[in-house]
């Protein structure tokens, strides 16, 4: 029975220490996850640290953004509204110049019907004063036929005249 005390002891104290030996080992173990833990509690708060610069810095970029979408609005704005205005501008200024344009085409229309009426009446004034010219050339054939017959007439008036009074004379000379 000693002997059998004696294994048991040392069985039981080999138990303990394979226990003891592994509640080193265990000890180990939770140390080296306790530092592992230490480890990635400081990552974790590195991460998020860097997270936290990372959503600041999202976040002035986003305002940053949102001002400069804001700004190039304003300008898109701007440019369409003088744009629009500019394009107004210029359907007045081509409204006007399409009333000016008809004007003047009215007016070259009007001028070359007077040219028209004046081609007309120098032909007409040519034509007239061609059968005027024709008128006095006839005229004066007829008035020289005339001068000339009244100048015969006057003429034989005369010789007539001068023999009557010759004859006269005779008579009275008897």
């Amino acid at each position: 029975a000693a002997r059998t005390n004696a294994d048991v002891e040392s069985s039981l104290l080999m138990q303990f220490e394979a226990i003891i030996q592994e509640l080193n080992v265990s000890r180990e173990s939770q140390k080296r996850i306790g530092e592992s833990l230490t480890h990635v509690s400081t990552a974790r708060n590195l991460l998020e640290a860097d997270l936290a610069q990372a959503r600041d810095a999202i976040s002035e970029l986003e305002e940053k953004l949102a001002s400069a979408a804001a700004t190039a609005d304003a300008a898109l704005s701007a440019a369409m509204r003088v744009s629009a205005e500019e394009r107004e501008r210029t359907d007045e200024a081509l409204a006007e110049r399409g009333e000016r344009l008809q004007e003047c085409a009215a007016r070259e229309a009007g001028l070359l019907e007077q040219v028209a009426a004046l081609q007309k009446g120098i032909t007409d004034a040519k034509s007239s004063l061609e059968s005027s010219e024709s008128t006095l050339a006839e005229a004066n054939a007829v008035l020289a036929a005339h001068k000339a017959s009244s100048a015969e007439t006057q003429a034989a008036s005369t010789a007539e005249q001068a023999e009557t009074l010759e004859g006269l004379r005779g008579e009275l000379a008897r």
